[in-house]
This record gives C-alpha cells, sequence and structure tokens, in this order.
C-alpha cells in the first residue's frame, strides 16, 4: 500500500466518533506506518543517489510527523 493511502487512512481513522473503532484504525495504521518505514530507511542506506536520498528522507519526515499525530490521538482515547 502506497504511503498516500495509509495517511489518508490514518486521517479517517482520526475523524471517526467511535472510541474502539478509532483505536483499531489508529493501530493498523501504526502497524503499516512502521513498515514503511522500515522500507524507506533500508532503501536510504542502499542508495547513494543524493535526489533519492533527499525524497526518501522527506517521505521519512513525514511518516515520522503522522506517526506522532497519531499517538497524541491515541492518547487522548486512552484517557477518555
Amino acid at each position: 500500500m502506497k504511503t498516500k493511502n495509509i495517511l489518508q487512512k490514518l486521517k479517517a481513522a482520526l475523524d471517526l466518533d467511535d472510541t474502539k473503532k478509532k483505536k483499531s484504525a489508529l493501530n493498523k495504521a501504526f502497524k503499516k506506518l512502521k513498515a514503511k518505514k522500515k522500507i524507506y530507511k533500508e532503501r536510504l542506506a542502499n542508495t547513494e543517489n543524493k535526489a533519492e536520498k533527499s525524497e526518501l528522507e522527506d517521505k521519512l519526515k513525514v511518516i515520522k510527523a503522522q506517526h506522532k499525530k497519531g499517538l497524541i490521538a491515541l492518547r487522548k482515547l486512552m484517557k477518555k
């Protein structure tokens, strides 16, 4: 699954009203983001092209930011 689709699912999960469904959707999105992050890190380590490295680093930054945003939302859910 492409990163863009995973991020869309994460956004949709954040918009849900039902707490259980929201937690479940967030956890699924986190697992997929973790897998993508691992793939991008491996590619980054094996790439020598500066343009590709820059692109992969940008993608990793986006994934990290979205993961952090999702974690904050999940922690708020846990407090309820």
